[in-house]
C-alpha cells in the first residue's frame, strides 16, 4: 500500500515536482548540496513527464484544498452543535431545579391548607357539642347572673374572631397551594421543552461529527489515490518523489541555519556594543552621583550648627509593589499542564477535555466555578477588548459573543491554549487561527 503523506504534503510535493525544471544551480547560503537529494540528471529525466502532468497536478491541488476547507467547516459545525447542547443542558438543569422547588412549595402549602381545614373541623365539632344546653337563658338562672353572661359573650366573640382568622388562613393557604401547583406544572413543561431541545442539539452534534469523520476517511482515500496517480504520471515512484522533497527540505534547512547563525552573530555583536555603551553611561552616572554627594556632604559640614539639616538619602518612601499575577498565573499554569491531552466532547479532565471543559477546570483550580459552556462563560464574565487582554483571560470564536462556539485561555503574545476539535489535542495556537475571533474576551 502506498504510504499516506501528511495533510499538507501533497501541495508541497506537487510544487517541488512542477518547479524542478527551474531549480537554481547556485550553492546554498553557507551550506553544501545535500548528498541525499536525487541528481540533476534524475530531475531532467522527469521534466518531460512533469510538463504533461502539470494540469492534473493543478487539479489535484484544487480538489485537496476544497476537501480541506470542507473538513474545517465540518469541525466548526460540530463545535456549534456541541455548544448548543451545552446551553440546552444548562437550561435543562435550571428547569429541573425550578420544577423541584415548585413541587416542594406546593407540598408545603398543601400541608398548611390541611392544617387550617382541621382547625375549622375541630371548631365546628365543638360548637355542635355545646348546643344541648339552655343557651343564654340558662346564664340568667345561674348563680353568676348577668355578669357571667357578659363574660361568656366576650368568650364567644373571641371564638368568632378565631374562627374568622382560621377561615381566612384556610382560604389563603388553599389559594397558595393552587398557585404553587400551577408554577410546578409550568416548570415541568419547561423541563420537558428543555429536555427536547437538549436531545435535538445532541443528535445534531453527533450527526455533524459522523459527517466529519466520514469526510475525513474519504479525503484520506482520495489523497492516497492522487499520490499514486501523480507517481504514475511522472513515470517514477513515490519514494523518488519523497526523496527529492526531503533533500530540498534538508538543503533549505541548512541554508536557513546558516542565515540564522549569521543573524545571531550580528545580533550578539550589536548587543555587546549596546551593553558597552550602557556600562559607560552607568559609570558616568555613578561619577556624577558621587560628585553630587560630595558636594552635599561638604555643604552639610559647613552648616553643622543648624538643627534643620537634612540627610542625604533622598526620599525614604518605597515604590508601590507591582500587583501579583497570583491566581491568573495559576489558570495559565494549569492550561500548560494539559498540553497534548486529547479532545473529547463533554470531557472535563483529567485525561481529556473539550474547549469549555478545559477553561472551566482551569478556573476551578483557583476557586472560581464556571459552567460547562462557552456561551455561559462569555455572558457571565467582564468583557475585555482584545487590545487589553491579559494572560488568564478567555477568548471566544463565533458570529457573536453570546452565540460563540469555541473558547480558549489567553497566555500572552497573541497566543492561547485551547482544545480545538477531535482531530487534534490541547495545544497552543494564535488567537487569530480562525477568522471568527470575537472582539471581546472575558475576565473572571
Amino acid at each position: 500500500m502506498i504510504p499516506m503523506l501528511p495533510r499538507r504534503t501533497v501541495p508541497a510535493v506537487a510544487a517541488a515536482l512542477l518547479t524542478a525544471a527551474v531549480i537554481a544551480t547556485a550553492p546554498a547560503f553557507g551550506a553544501p548540496s545535500d548528498p541525499g537529494t536525487p541528481s540533476q540528471q534524475q530531475v531532467d529525466e522527469a521534466k518531460a513527464a512533469a510538463s504533461a502532468a502539470a494540469g492534473s497536478v493543478d487539479e489535484i491541488q484544487k480538489q485537496y484544498a476544497a476537501a480541506s476547507a470542507r473538513l474545517d467547516q465540518l469541525d466548526q459545525g460540530v463545535a456549534v452543535a456541541e455548544e448548543k447542547w451545552n446551553a440546552a443542558k444548562l437550561r435543562l438543569d435550571a428547569a429541573q431545579q425550578a420544577a423541584a422547588d415548585a413541587a416542594q412549595e406546593a407540598q408545603r402549602t398543601s400541608a398548611k391548607a390541611d392544617e387550617s381545614a382541621a382547625v375549622i373541623r375541630r371548631y365546628a365539632a365543638q360548637v355542635y357539642q355545646t348546643q344541648s344546653g339552655l343557651g343564654d337563658i340558662e346564664s340568667y338562672l345561674s348563680s353568676g347572673g348577668p355578669q357571667q353572661l357578659a363574660d361568656r359573650s366576650a368568650v364567644i366573640d373571641e371564638l368568632s374572631s378565631v374562627r374568622r382568622k382560621a377561615l381566612a388562613d384556610a382560604s389563603g393557604q388553599a389559594n397558595a397551594a393552587a398557585e404553587a401547583k400551577r408554577r410546578a406544572d409550568a416548570a415541568e413543561q419547561q423541563f420537558q421543552q428543555a429536555t427536547g431541545d437538549a436531545t435535538a442539539a445532541r443528535a445534531a452534534a453527533r450527526t455533524a461529527a459522523d459527517q466529519a469523520h466520514a469526510e475525513q476517511a474519504r479525503i484520506a482515500t482520495e489523497q492516497q489515490a492522487r499520490i499514486a496517480k501523480l507517481a504514475q504520471l511522472r513515470n517514477t515512484s513515490v519514494q523518488i518523489e519523497q526523496a527529492r522533497q526531503d533533500g530540498l527540505a534538508r538543503q533549505a534547512a541548512a541554508e536557513a541555519a546558516a542565515r540564522q547563525a549569521e543573524l545571531e552573530r550580528q545580533a550578539a555583536l550589536k548587543a555587546q556594543r549596546e551593553q558597552e555603551a550602557r556600562d559607560a553611561e552607568a559609570r558616568a552616572a555613578a561619577a556624577r552621583a558621587a560628585a553630587d554627594q560630595a558636594a552635599k556632604d561638604a555643604a552639610a559640614a559647613g552648616n553643622s550648627g543648624s538643627s534643620g539639616s537634612s540627610s542625604s538619602g533622598g526620599s525614604s518612601g518605597s515604590a508601590s509593589p507591582r500587583p501579583s499575577a497570583g491566581s491568573r498565573q495559576a489558570v495559565v499554569d494549569f492550561a500548560y499542564a494539559q498540553l497534548g491531552k486529547p479532545y473529547v466532547w463533554g470531557a472535563e479532565g483529567p485525561n481529556a477535555y473539550d474547549c469549555s471543559g478545559l477553561t472551566m477546570m482551569a478556573y476551578r483550580r483557583i476557586g472560581i466555578y464556571l459552567e460547562h459552556g462557552s456561551q455561559w462563560q462569555y455572558n457571565n464574565g467582564t468583557k475585555i477588548p482584545l487590545s487589553q487582554l491579559q494572560p488568564g483571560d478567555l477568548v471566544f470564536f463565533g458570529t457573536s459573543g453570546p452565540s460563540n462556539h469555541h473558547v480558549g485561555i489567553y497566555i500572552g503574545n497573541g497566543q492561547m491554549i485551547h482544545a480545538p476539535n477531535s482531530r487534534t489535542v490541547v495545544k497552543i495556537s494564535s488567537i487569530y487561527y480562525s477568522s471568527d475571533l470575537v472582539q471581546y474576551g472575558a475576565r473572571y
